[in-house]
């Protein structure tokens, strides 16, 4: 005789739970063959449901729901073993159960109020479904506020890894691809950061990882509404653009016009010895357009001073070249030791290296004339004795 293997599973049930059953459980030997406890409910009932006994107020049946047409295991009086149901709850129209389906799969399903709502899916592949889809994990919210998925930690946060090329889509948003970690928004609408979050900055990097920064491969065009500030977090209002520090620029600066802190303009001219800044230069006559320290009095081969912080440098910086104003305001050495030097003197180098000095002018015919090609500027500030340094509006002549 040929047994089935749903008559083999079915007996083998009938053992496990003639085994686990409580001292005080009997069979009932009615129609269904059932097995009774206190609020322990039939196994095995007939084919349309007739024989389970009511499940009081909790009750744990092995069986599905006398009457029912829509469970998922309507079909049990033929497939007993591709069908098995736990189901436990209150009334018959609350109930929770399990169910085994024809891919012996595993199913936890609701009935509410008649109606059997799929739950969770543990599928033979190691998947858990959520509302009966095919993917490995899905939440799907099917009511008008949406679904929303909370993970709280109080202490020590939320960590989110996810490993090999993953990928976050959340309505137009894609973070990561192909082992590449990008942000973007994959329509042609502009990707917003903060838009929805006032005086809130979106910072990137800290100031710690000195080899981090923003680079934009674009070639299209960026726009800033308001200042930008470089080397500044504060940047100033008025300006579009404010840099704390120096800027460089590899090409043409083009504006409506330029304004300088600093009144003097400057050139980097070669030098064979170090220049300190207020030092009257001349020619240096044993190398071509090379500078030294004036050494003799009125000297014609006089080009300018050493400036400090020139308010426009012209040519490239080097170790071996001073900084030469020839044009506008500048702090120049002095000797007042001979002639003492009022507000508009004429100045021009004398025998102290890199000092100018107050310059006599020569009576001819009783025509006081200073010597051309001498004067470096004329004082704008008076040095009574001694020496120091005035500020001299430079005029080469």
């Amino acid at each position: 005789m040929r047994i089935s293997k749903h008559r083999v599973v079915v007996v083998l049930l009938f053992i496990l739970l003639a085994t686990a059953v409580p001292a005080s459980a009997q069979w009932n030997t009615g129609t269904a063959g059932q097995m009774n406890t206190p609020n322990f409910v039939a196994i095995g009932p007939a084919a349309d449901g007739s024989g389970i006994g009511p499940h009081f107020d909790t009750g744990l049946r092995l069986s599905y729901p006398k009457g029912s047409t829509s469970f998922p295991c309507a079909a049990f009086p033929t497939s007993p073993s591709k069908c098995f149901h736990l189901a436990f709850g209150t009334p018959d129209a609350q109930w929770w159960g399990f169910k085994l389906d024809s891919n012996f799969d595993l199913h936890l399903i609701r009935n509410s109020n008649g109606g059997w709502k799929e739950g969770l899916i543990f599928s033979r592949s190691g998947d858990v479904l959520v509302n009966g889809w095919a993917r490995p994990l899905r939440l799907d919210g099917q009511w008008s506020g949406g679904f929303g998925v909370e993970f709280r930690d109080l202490v020590n946060g939320i960590s989110l890894d996810m490993q090999g090329n993953s990928t976050i889509h959340v309505s137009n948003l894609e973070v990561g691809r192909n082992n590449t970690p990008v942000i973007n928004g994959p329509t042609t609408s502009p990707l917003y950061l903060n838009q929805d979050v006032p005086d809130s900055n979106v910072v990137i990097g800290k100031t710690t990882y000195t080899n981090m920064g923003l680079r934009v491969e674009s070639t299209g065009k960026s726009n800033f509404r308001g200042s930008v500030g470089i080397g500044t977090e504060t940047p100033d209002s008025q300006y579009k653009l404010d840099v704390a520090g120096n800027a460089n620029f590899s090409g043409t600066v083009t504006g409506g016009n330029i304004q300088a802190k600093y009144q003097d303009v400057a050139e980097w001219v070669p030098s064979a010895a170090h220049l300190p800044a207020a030092t009257l230069v001349v020619l240096d006559p044993a190398r071509s357009n090379h500078v030294i320290a004036s050494t003799r009095a009125y000297d014609t081969t006089v080009a300018g001073v050493v400036s400090a912080q020139p308010g426009i440098s012209l040519g490239e910086p080097g170790a071996a070249k001073a900084l030469v104003a020839t044009t506008g305001r500048v702090r120049v050495r002095v000797d007042a030791t001979k002639q003492p030097i009022s507000i508009g003197d004429l100045l021009v180098t004398s025998d102290k290296p890199g000092v100018a000095m107050k310059s006599i002018p020569l009576d001819i015919q009783g025509i006081a004339l200073h010597r051309p090609g001498t004067v470096v500027g004329k004082a704008l500030e008076p040095l009574t004795g001694g020496e120091g340094e005035i500020l001299v509006l430079l005029s080469l002549q």
